[in-house]
C-alpha cells in the first residue's frame, strides 16, 4: 500500500484504494521465454508458473505434471510407466526408474510431461489437459475465489518479445487472445466477467511483431481489439540515482579526492562515462553525474552491474543484494585498501550473479558457466588480473547472449565482448598494454577464441567437438597453398588487394596472387599460366603462411622463408620471359592463429553442413572468410611489401604501391603506350570506342575532331599535341618526327608495316599490328588507344582494298577494320575486314583503264572490277574471256595479253601478285585500242562461235551445228562459262565430234583415256575395219595426242591423276582387269 500515497491523481488514487477494499488480484509473474518452442510448450510454462505462485495453496485444479504425478504416486499404471521407460529411448535418457521419472516431473520437465501425454493418449489411457490452458486458468481462479483467496488472477509475463517472433509465433499469438477474452467473458448471469487477465510486457508494439505480421487483415482487427497496448519508459537515471542514494558516505571528503585522483583525472576513465551515457539524453549531464558519484564503481562495472540486474537477476539477487554482499559483493570489495584497488571492476559482479547464472532454469548460460568450470583454475594460475578479466569476458558474454534479440543497437554494442569493451572494462586499472596481453594468453592458449570481429564470444553451438576436430585434420595438407585461401574470396579478399593496388592507374592491371613459398619451376609455370594478357600491367603478389606448427608437422617441411622467396624473385625478374612482370612480396603473414581459427571455422562449417544445422553452418563459413579478410585489410592497411622489377627492390607499404607502378613501373614496360596522356582515369575504361575511332577518321580537319571531341570522347583531341607541342597539321597529317612521343612513335610503325609489305598480294592488319598490343604499346580496347590507331590509319584510307571482295577501305570500312582488329588482339576473332590488298598507283591506273575499256564506271577497285567483267562476258557475251583472241585477225603478242586477261578475270584475290598487274598494265597500255574494239564489236556469243566455227572446220563439219555443239558443251562443261579453258572447250568439241559419227560413249571415253602401248594397235584396228573411215581415224590419233599430252603435264600430279583413275573405275567396268594387272 505504500505506494497509492505517491500517486499524485487524487481521482485515481481513491479509485485504488476502494477497490483494493473490497478486491483480490492474485498474481502470477512470469519472464523470459522459457525455452518456448511451441503452444504446448507455452500452456505447459502457464501451468508451472501459476503452481509456482500458489506455493502452499493446495487447490483441486491440478497441473498436467500434478496429475501424472498423482497418476504415479497410486501405482495404477506402474506397469504401463515401466513399459514406457523401457521401450521410449528418449524418456529413458530423463529417467531409467519411476523415481527418476517423479523428480523429473516435479523438476517441471516439460519435454517428459509431453512424452507422457502422448504414449497415455496413444494407449487409450486418457490424457492431459495442457491443449484447453484456458478452461484450466478459468477453473483456478474460480476456485480461488471460491475460497475466497482472490476475485481475480493476473498474469504479468516481463520480456516477452521473444515469443512473438519464434517459428510458431502465430500459434502462441491465437492462445494468447483465447486467454485475453476470460478477461471480458460474462458469467453469473452477465453480472461479471470471467476475472482473469494477461498483462504482457514487450519491447515492440503489436503490430510490429512477427506473429502480428503473419496475421490476415481481419486477423490482426481481430487480435488488436482484444489488447489494450499501454506504452512505457524507464528513465535512463533511475538505477544509478537509487544506487548512488544507497551508498552512505561516512568521509566524503576523502572520497572527493579519491574521485578527482583517481577518476576526473584519469583522461581514458573520464572518456569512459561519455561511453556509458547517451549523449543525446535530455538529462546526460545528470546521469553522468550519478555515475561519477558511484565511485569507487568502476564506469564500466555500473552500467553492467544494473543491466545484469535488470535483465537476469532475481530478487534475492538484485543490485541492492550486490551492495549488501559481504562474501562476494560491494561490503567485499570496500574491505580492500583504496591503494590497492582504485576501482569495483567487473568481475565482482559475476562472481556475485554466479549461482544466479548457474541455476538458470532455461539453460540459458550453461554453456558459458560450464567454460568457467572449464578453465577458471587455469587462468587463475596466469595471475589474480588474468583470472579478473576472464570473468569479465564471460560476464559480458551472458549480457550479450540476452540482448542479441530484443535490444536496441547501442545496448548490443555496450556488452559485447569485444577487445575494446574489455580494455574499457578495465580503464584507469589495468594498462592497455596488460589487458590486451591477457587476452593474447587466452587465445594462443585456446582457453576463448577471439573471433575475426575481435570478439571472444563463447561458442554456443551443439556441434560435436570430435567431428569438428577431425575434419580440421582432413583440412591442412589442402590449405598448404596460402594463395589458393585468398582466390576463394574473389571480392573481399583478392578483389581488395587489387582494388588498392589499382588506385589511380589509367591502365589496366592484372592482379594475380601466388604463393611464395611454391618451388621455382612450378611459380614459372603459374605465372605463365595466370598471365594471359600481354597489355595489362601484370602484378604478381607473393603471400606467405609463414609458420604454422600443426601443418608444418604434418608435412615433414617449413614454407619458405621470405629472404629465399626474394631472392628467387629477384632471380626470375631479370628473365627475359618474365621482366614486364612487377612481382610484390608481402611482408605480413597469415600466421598460425588466423590460420588455425580460419581452419577451425571451416571445420566447422562442414560438419554443420553434414548435420543440416544451417545457421551454425552459415556462421563457419562467414568466420572462415572474415578471418582471410582480416589478414589482406591489415596487409592494406599496414603491411610492408618488397616490389621487385627487373632485378631491383625497393621497400615501400603496400598501400603506396600504386603509386610506385605508376610512376616508375608502367611506364618502363609501356614505354610508348599512351599512359601519360593529360586524360581522366574514366578515358580508359575498358571498351569498344567507335565514337573514338569516327572523330579520328571521319574529322575533316583538327579543328572539326576538337569541336566534336566532348565529354568522355576528349581524350582524343589530346593525342594531337604533346603539351605545348603541335603533333599534326590542321589536316590531321603528322608533323613531327619525335619519335619518343608515343602517338609519333605508333604513326611510323604503321607507316614502316605498309612500307613493309607494299609488294604483298593480301596483308593481315591484325596479325601485322599485333605487336601494338604488347609491350612496349600495350594497346587495348579504349578511347585514346583506339583513336590513336585510327589516327595513324587515316592516310591509308582510300588506298586499301579488302582482299575478300575488293571493296575500296573509306573511312567507314577503316572504323571496322580498326574496331575488328582490337577486338581480334583480345578475343583472337578472325574478321576478313582487316585482311586487305596495299593499292600502288599501277593498280589504281590499271583498274580505270579497264573500267574505261569494259565500260564499269561504277565499280571500286582491281577487284570489283575484275568481277565486273567477268560478270558482263557471262550475261553479254556468253563467253570466256580468251575468245577475244578470235575475233579479228591478231598478233600472238595481243593473244598472249588476253591469256593474261583470262587468267586474271578467274583468278582468286590473293593469286593476283604485283608483278602480274604490272604485266597486265603493260599489256592494257599496248594493246588498248585492240582490246577496246574487240570488247564494242562482240555482243551476245559472238566471239565464242568464231572459235568453234574454227575447230569445227578443222574436224571438217559445218557451222550449221553450232547450235549442237553449243549444248553439247553446256552439258558437259562443268563450271560457268567464264571459267572454261580453251584446251578443255577443244578437247569437248572433239568429244561431240566422236559422239556424232556414232562412236559410242565408252569407246570415245576411251579413246581419249586410255594409253596406249604403240602405234600397232590403231594400225590393226584399221585393217579389221574397225574405224570406218579415214576421218575418224585421224579424230581419234588427234585425242590421244591430246591425252598423252596433258598426261605428261600432270605426271606429278598424284592427286589429280588418282582422281581421274578412281572416276574411270568407277564408270567402265571392261578396264578394271587391266587396272588390276598394271597395278
Amino acid at each position: 500500500m505504500d505506494y497509492i500515497p505517491r500517486i499524485n491523481r487524487s481521482q485515481l488514487r481513491n479509485s485504488i484504494s476502494t477497490f483494493r477494499q473490497n478486491k483480490r488480484v492474485f498474481p502470477v509473474i512470469l519472464k523470459g521465454t522459457y525455452l518456448i518452442a511451441d503452444v504446448v510448450d507455452f500452456a505447459y510454462t502457464i501451468q508451472q508458473q501459476v503452481s509456482e505462485a500458489l506455493g502452499d495453496i493446495e487447490i483441486s485444479t491440478k497441473t498436467d505434471f500434478q496429475s501424472v504425478l498423482q497418476i504415479l504416486e497410486n501405482g495404477q499404471l506402474d506397469s504401463f510407466f515401466e513399459n514406457l521407460l523401457k521401450d521410449n529411448q528418449e524418456l529413458y535418457s530423463y529417467a531409467t526408474n519411476k523415481e527418476q521419472l517423479v523428480v523429473a516431473l516435479q523438476n517441471g520437465e516439460k519435454r517428459v510431461i509431453r512424452i507422457i501425454a502422448n504414449e497415455l493418449k496413444r494407449a487409450g489411457l486418457g490424457g492431459v489437459r495442457t491443449h484447453n490452458i484456458v478452461e484450466w486458468l478459468a477453473e483456478v481462479k474460480d476456485e480461488l475465489q471460491e475460497r475466497g483467496i482472490a476475485d481475480y488472477l493476473l498474469l504479468i509475463w516481463d520480456e516477452f518479445t521473444s515469443l512473438l517472433d519464434i517459428q510458431e509465433r502465430r500459434s502462441i499469438l491465437n492462445l494468447m487472445q483465447d486467454i485475453a477474452e476470460l478477461s471480458y467473458r460474462e458469467v453469473n448471469g452477465n453480472t461479471d466477467t470471467q476475472g482473469v487477465y494477461f498483462l504482457i510486457v514487450t519491447h515492440k508494439r503489436l503490430e510490429a511483431t512477427e506473429s502480428y505480421k503473419d496475421l490476415k487483415e481481419d486477423e490482426r482487427n481481430m487480435a488488436k481489439a482484444r489488447f489494450v497496448e499501454l506504452d512505457y519508459g524507464m528513465q535512463p537515471t533511475t538505477t544509478f540515482h537509487i544506487l548512488s542514494e544507497a551508498l552512505d558516505r561516512k568521509k566524503p571528503e576523502i572520497l572527493k579526492n579519491l574521485i578527482q585522483e583517481n577518476f576526473i583525472d584519469v583522461p581514458s576513465v573520464r572518456m569512459l562515462v561519455d561511453k556509458v551515457v547517451d549523449a543525446d539524453a535530455a538529462n546526460a549531464a545528470e546521469v553522468k553525474e550519478k555515475i561519477i558519484s558511484l565511485y569507487p564503481f568502476h564506469p564500466y562495472t555500473s552500467y553492467l552491474a544494473t543491466f545484469v540486474s535488470r535483465v537476469v537477476g532475481e530478487a534475492e539477487r538484485s543490485i541492492f543484494g550486490f551492495l549488501n554482499d559481504e562474501e562476494n559483493g560491494f561490503k567485499k570489495f570496500i574491505q580492500v585498501d583504496a591503494e590497492d584497488k582504485k576501482f569495483l571492476t567487473a568481475e565482482y559482479v559475476w562472481d556475485f550473479f554466479y549461482k544466479t547464472f548457474e541455476q538458470n532454469a532455461a539453460g540459458h548460460f550453461d554453456v558459458i558457466t560450464n567454460k568457467f568450470k572449464l578453465s577458471g583454475e587455469t587462468v587463475r594460475e596466469h595471475g589474480e588480473k588474468s583470472y579478473a578479466v576472464f570473468k569479465t569476458i564471460l560476464l559480458l558474454n551472458i549480457l550479450y547472449r540476452v540482448t542479441t534479440t530484443d535490444s536496441d543497437v547501442s545496448e548490443k554494442s555496450m556488452v559485447i565482448p569485444s577487445v575494446e569493451n574489455i580494455i574499457s572494462a578495465f580503464s584507469g586499472v589495468f594498462s592497455e598494454n596488460e589487458v590486451t596481453g591477457i587476452l593474447d594468453y587466452i587465445d594462443e592458449n585456446q582457453i576463448m577464441h577471439k573471433n575475426p570481429d575481435g570478439v571472444f564470444e563463447v561458442a554456443s553451438s551443439g556441434l560435436p567437438q570430435k567431428k569438428i576436430l577431425e575434419e580440421k585434420k582432413k583440412l591442412y595438407t589442402s590449405k598448404e597453398d596460402v594463395s589458393k585461401i585468398v582466390e576463394e574470396y574473389a571480392i573481399s579478399c583478392k578483389g581488395k588487394l587489387e582494388k588498392n593496388i589499382s588506385r589511380d592507374i589509367s591502365r589496366e592491371l592484372d592482379v594475380q596472387v601466388f604463393w611464395g613459398g611454391d618451388k621455382e619451376y612450378l611459380l614459372k609455370n603459374k605465372i605463365v599460366a595466370k598471365f594471359k594478357k600481354k597489355y595489362t600491367a601484370n602484378v604478381a603478389i607473393m603471400l606467405h603462411r609463414g609458420v604454422t606448427e600443426e601443418l608444418d608437422s604434418i608435412l615433414g617441411r617449413t614454407e619458405s622463408d621470405q629472404m629465399a622467396s626474394r631472392s628467387m624473385l629477384i632471380k626470375l625478374s631479370k628473365e627475359s620471359e618474365f621482366k614486364n612482370n612487377i612481382f610484390v612480396l608481402v611482408n605480413t603473414e597469415l600466421g598460425n592463429r588466423r590460420f588455425e581459427a580460419y581452419l577451425d571455422s571451416l571445420a566447422q562449417e562442414a560438419v554443420a553442413r553434414s548435420l543440416q544445422m544451417n545457421e551454425e553452418r552459415d556462421a563457419g563459413q562467414k568466420n572462415a572468410e572474415k578471418w582471410i579478410v582480416q589478414w589482406i585489410e591489415e596487409i592494406i592497411s599496414s603491411g610492408l611489401v618488397d616490389i621487385i622489377f627487373r632485378g631491383d627492390v625497393v621497400h615501400v607499404p603496400y598501400i603506396q604501391c600504386n603509386k610506385y607502378l605508376r610512376e616508375n613501373y608502367i611506364s618502363t614496360i609501356f614505354k610508348y603506350g599512351l599512359d601519360a596522356l593529360p586524360v581522366p582515369n574514366t578515358a580508359w575504361t575498358h571498351q569498344n570506342s567507335k565514337k573514338a575511332v569516327e572523330l579520328a577518321l571521319y574529322s575533316s580537319s583538327k579543328g572539326d575532331l576538337e569541336a566534336n571531341a566532348k565529354s568522355t570522347d576528349a581524350s582524343v583531341k589530346y593525342l594531337l599535341n604533346d603539351g605545348n607541342t603541335v603533333l599534326f597539321n590542321d589536316k590531321l597529317e603528322l608533323i613531327s618526327t619525335d619519335s619518343s612521343v608515343p602517338i609519333v612513335k605508333l604513326c611510323q610503325e604503321v607507316k614502316a608495316v605498309f612500307e613493309k609489305n607494299k609488294n604483298e598480294v593480301s596483308v593481315n592488319l591484325a596479325k601485322e599490328f599485333e605487336f601494338l598490343s604488347e609491350p612496349e604499346y600495350g594497346y587495348y580496347q579504349n578511347r585514346p588507344c583506339m583513336g590513336a590507331l585510327a589516327l595513324a590509319l587515316r592516310p591509308y584510307v582510300d588506298k586499301l582494298y579488302k582482299s575478300g571482295n575488293g571493296q575500296r577501305v573509306d573511312n567507314t570500312v577503316m572504323k571496322d577494320i580498326v574496331v575488328d582488329i582490337f577486338n581480334f588482339w583480345e578475343n583472337k576473332k578472325f574478321s576478313d575486314k582487316f585482311v586487305v590488298r596495299m593499292s600502288t598507283e599501277e593498280e589504281r591506273a590499271l583498274t580505270d583503264k579497264l573500267k574505261t575499256i569494259f565500260d564499269l564506271p561504277d565499280k571500286d577497285g582491281l577487284l570489283d572490277t575484275k568481277w565486273g567483267i567477268r560478270e558482263k562476258f557471262k550475261k553479254q557475251s556468253k563467253a570466256p574471256l580468251w575468245a577475244l583472241k578470235y575475233v579479228g585477225e591478231n598478233s600472238s603478242k595481243y593473244n598472249e595479253f588476253i591469256d593474261k586477261m583470262f587468267r586474271f578475270s578467274k583468278s582468286t584475290d590473293d593469286n593476283i601478285q604485283h608483278n602480274f598487274i604490272l604485266d597486265l598494265f603493260e599489256g592494257v597500255k599496248i594493246f588498248d585500242v585492240e582490246l577496246s574494239s574487240a570488247v564494242r564489236s562482240v555482243e551476245n556469243n559472238q566471239c565464242l562461235d568464231k572459235y568453234i566455227s574454227i575447230e569445227l572446220e578443222k574436224l571438217g563439219e559445218h557451222c550449221d551445228d553450232l547450235k549442237a555443239v553449243h549444248d553439247y558443251l553446256a552439258e558437259h562443261m562443268s563450271s560457268d562459262i567464264v571459267f572454261w579453258e580453251e584446251d578443255d572447250v577443244r578437247e569437248n568439241i572433239l568429244r561431240w565430234k566422236i559422239q556424232k559419227d556414232n562412236v559410242s560413249e565408252e569407246q570415245a571415253h576411251e579413246a581419249v583415256h586410255h594409253k596406249y602401248d604403240d602405234e600397232s594397235n590403231t594400225q590393226n584396228n584399221l585393217e579389221s575395219g574397225q574405224i570406218s573411215n579415214n576421218k575418224d581415224t585421224q579424230g581419234v590419233a588427234e585425242i590421244k595426242s591430246k591425252v598423252m599430252e596433258k598426261l605428261e603435264k600432270n605426271r606429278t600430279n598424284s592427286e589429280k591423276l588418282y582422281e581421274i583413275l578412281k572416276a574411270l573405275a568407277g564408270k567402265y567396268a571392261n578396264i578394271l582387269d587391266e587396272i588390276n594387272e598394271m597395278m
